[in-house]
């Protein structure tokens, strides 16, 4: 006997002490919130309307038929307000449970239900440090969610969306170019996120001594944005540096992804869909050139998509990146 059969058994005393319930109307066995109420329970509130009676009523009559049935598998049947309660024989029950762990094996508990594919995006590095105790939260959690929807019959794709480019990427490279002297991960002895990270850190530390660091790097991403060569050649061996560390780590803890998104690929993309919404008239440009979309309708606040040098930001590229995802794994 497997667990389903023996919620059917259930169901079948139940239906069979219910003469006026439709034969169409099936009555559905829950778990119960607490183990004092019981291995299985039934919620009569659904029984309500086709019977004619308050639940607590149905509940308490159906007690009452039950509780001396099917004795060599029931222990006892009792109600609680609404709910009928039913306490099976432990050994009965640890021998279905049991018996069904040791033949269904991996795929005990899978439930039968139709399958999705479920994207989920998590870890989300940054090329300009390595990852921090929050980054390896979101990553074990993305990890058991994907294992836990896998292991309910799901195809599951797993997608990093890394943050290769942008302000924070541009002050690494501007340090380095300041202060790295030709000065590589290996030659270190480093792991190439933290080599990386330790120019983000200097880069901050400087500013405060010199604020004029903060336009020199506005102008640097200025450049990465309009293809400069040495620039883009710089980014391309600073990234390279920064994944292989993070690569490592990942290889450490066991996160595996289907897909990896860099930013870089797709924000040209996404401040192209910035301008058709300029167009539209579903954000707006402020005085100050900043393109800004009004949210506070959808209880949000407003957002910047677009800042008053033209440069683009988080949601820029999110925008396309939501396209993008629909167009490869919608099925």
């Amino acid at each position: 006997m497997t667990i389903q059969e023996l919620k059917k058994k259930i169901l079948h005393l139940v239906k069979i002490n219910l003469r006026h319930l439709p034969k169409e109307i099936i009555p559905e066995l829950e778990i119960p919130p607490q183990q004092a109420m019981g291995d299985f329970c039934l919620s009569c509130f659904n029984l309500s309307p086709w019977l004619k009676e308050r639940p607590e009523k149905i509940a308490e009559t159906l007690a009452q038929k039950l509780q001396n049935k099917e004795k060599d598998l029931i222990e006892k049947v009792n109600n609680i307000g609404p709910y009928l309660n039913f306490f099976l024989k432990k050994k009965v029950f640890f021998k279905v449970v049991i018996g069904e762990i040791l033949e269904k094996k991996e795929n005990f508990g899978k439930r039968e239900q139709e399958k999705e594919r479920i994207l989920i995006e998590y870890s989300g590095p940054n090329t300009n440090k390595p990852q921090h105790l929050g980054h390896l939260r979101n990553n074990f959690l993305g990890m058991a969610i994907g294992n836990l929807l896998e292991s309910d019959g799901h195809e599951v794709v797993r997608v990093n969306l890394v943050n290769d480019r942008g302000i924070h990427i541009a002050k690494s490279m501007l340090s380095y170019l300041k202060w790295g002297e030709g000065k590589t991960p290996d030659g270190e002895g480093k792991k190439g996120d933290f080599f990386v990270g330790d120019f983000y850190v200097l880069f901050e530390q400087k500013s405060k001594e010199n604020p004029e660091l903060l336009n020199e790097v506005q102008e640097l991403l200025k450049k990465w944005e309009k293809g400069d060569e040495e620039t883009l050649a710089l980014w391309r061996r600073m990234t390279d540096w920064a994944i292989k560390g993070l690569q490592e780590t990942y290889q450490k803890i066991g996160a595996k992804f289907d897909k990896w998104y860099y930013e870089s690929d797709f924000y040209k993309a996404g401040k192209r869909l910035v301008g058709k919404a300029l167009k539209k008239g579903w954000c707006y440009r402020r005085k100050d050139g900043t393109v800004e979309i009004d949210l506070t309708q959808f209880n949000l606040d407003k957002k910047v998509l677009l800042r008053k040098d033209g440069t683009s930001v988080y949601l820029t590229q999110d925008l396309a990146l939501a396209f993008l995802k629909q167009k490869e794994f919608k099925p």
